[in-house]
């Protein structure tokens, strides 16, 4: 059946299980109750097609066209979407958690309440995704792409976040508890700036098993505000490397225990916050206010406070190699 043409077509209920349709054109045919399992579908155009409660499982589905097709609800077991265009699909509570992605464009899809647990989703292409209520516990997301992005009751816990790019998504209420981020950029999200605070909003960065390498926190020019984390947050015992934070309110949280490395704080807000027992290495605190912070038993190895508010600091039993404090107002706790 290479290359038919099912264009506009009734097709509810018809069978196509172990079947080769290599080619075939099923744009905008309705194929609700269609069975599509262990066929071979390479290259076949399903744009807007209607696919509710379609089986597709092991099925291989290489460079298949589902752009704008509906798929709410669906499970696909061991479908094969490697360089299959998803875009603008509607994947609504679809439990995608067996199924095959390489190279996969999801742009603009509709991944609300869909399981993608433990998916391998490396170097897939998310942007513009709805990713609300969207569950990746586990996930591999390294390489991926999910700018703009509607990111709230989003679960990545455990999830590998190395070189994703999360540039101005809108993101609350989402677990990134014991995650990776390896040179993740959340550049000019909206992270609960304008989102009402409260303990049903807040980013939770939680356990002592997070890593945080070239993670890069900040905002675009053209906003006029700076990133806010909320109020419930605290990153205890995190091991937070090369970084580089600006322009962000860190007030009244809780970093205690944990190792910041080659780490530039560039007009921060985090007074009234927790350093006890911080490892600090080659750090800058440029412009920023840290003001009545509590640094008890810190240790800073080339650290240096540049031009900025410590008033009301607390020093005690910290250790101290190439400590550098210039055009920084002072007030001895």
């Amino acid at each position: 059946m290479y290359g038919t043409n099912f264009q506009s077509t009734n097709l509810v209920n018809a069978q196509f299980a172990n079947s080769t349709l290599n080619g075939a054109t099923f744009r905008d045919a309705n194929l609700e109750n269609a069975n599509f399992d262990s066929s071979i579908i390479i290259n076949v155009e399903l744009y807007k097609a209607n696919l509710i409660n379609t089986n597709f499982s092991n099925a291989d589905a290489t460079g298949a066209n589902f752009c704008g097709a509906y798929l709410e609800y669906m499970k696909f077991d061991n479908t094969i979407f490697k360089n299959t265009d998803l875009h603008n699909a509607k994947l609504m509570f679809a439990d995608l958690s067996a199924a095959i992605f390489e190279n996969t464009n999801l742009i603009g899809a509709d991944l609300s309440n869909a399981n993608l647990v433990n998916q391998n989703l490396k170097n897939v292409n998310l942007y513009n995704a709805n990713l609300y209520n969207t569950n990746f516990k586990n996930a591999n997301l390294e390489n991926s792409i999910l700018r703009h992005s509607n990111i709230i009751n989003t679960n990545f816990e455990f999830s590998n976040l190395s070189n994703t790019d999360f540039y101005n998504s809108k993101i609350s209420n989402t677990n990134f508890q014991n995650s990776i981020f390896n040179n993740t950029n959340f550049y000019g999200t909206d992270i609960l700036e304008k989102i009402p605070q409260s303990e049903h909003s807040k980013i939770i960065f939680t356990s002592s098993g997070s890593s945080f390498e070239n993670f890069h926190y900040g905002f675009t020019e053209n906003q006029n505000f700076p990133i806010n984390l909320g109020t419930k947050e605290v990153f205890l015992g995190n091991d937070i490397r090369n970084q580089v934070i600006e322009n962000m309110l860190l007030d009244g949280k809780d970093f205690s225990g944990s190792t910041f490395t080659n780490i530039v704080f560039n007009n921060v807000n985090i007074s009234n916050s927790k350093f006890a027992g911080v490892n600090f290495q080659n750090v800058t605190f440029h412009n920023s206010d840290i003001s009545n912070s509590d640094f008890l038993g810190s240790k800073f190895q080339s650290t240096t406070f540049e031009n900025s508010n410590l008033k009301d600091l607390n020093f005690k039993y910290t250790k101290n190699t190439n400590l550098l404090i210039r055009d920084s107002s002072m007030k001895k706790h």
